[in-house]
Formats: structure tokens, sequence, C-alpha cells
């Protein structure tokens, strides 16, 4: 998130999902509440209109995180689904 912060800093107006609440469970459950979080917020920000920005990939990452992948997917789809 520090790269995402460091990027959303420089653009005016610009906004993060930061309010991710403090889900409790197995590791598993846990990870899938966050997923429903993100998928309602990235949603919920397309259907705004508003832009969302790539930074792109994390080079210090061996691979994509499973939020990243997932919203790469989203995003596409909804601009399949919703043509500008």
């Amino acid at each position: 998130m520090a790269r995402v912060e460091a990027a959303v800093a420089k653009i005016p107006g610009a906004r993060i999902l930061n309010d991710m609440p403090e889900f409790k469970g197995k590791a598993w459950e846990i990870t899938s509440k966050m997923m429903q979080y993100n998928r309602q917020w990235i949603l919920n920000e397309l259907r705004s209109g508003r832009t969302i920005l790539d930074i792109g990939y994390d080079a210090e990452r061996a691979n994509p995180s499973i939020f990243y992948q997932r919203e790469q997917k989203m995003i596409k789809n909804y601009l399949i689904l919703h043509p500008l």
C-alpha cells in the first residue's frame, strides 16, 4: 500500500481504499471478507464514474496480490459490460 499511497499523494482528489475493517475469523475467512469489501469498493468507484488509475505491478513482489488481480478483472469486465 505504500506505493499506492505515494502515487495518490501526487494526484489531487484521488481516493484509495484505506478504511478496511478489521475482520475476525480464520485466515481464509478474513481474506474472503476483505475481498468482498474490496470488490464492493471498486464496484462503487466504477459505478460513480471515477477514473481508476493503475500504477502497475509491484516489481518487489514475485506475484501480484490477489486483490490487484481481482481489481484488474473487475475493471476489464466492467468496461466490456459498460463501454464508455
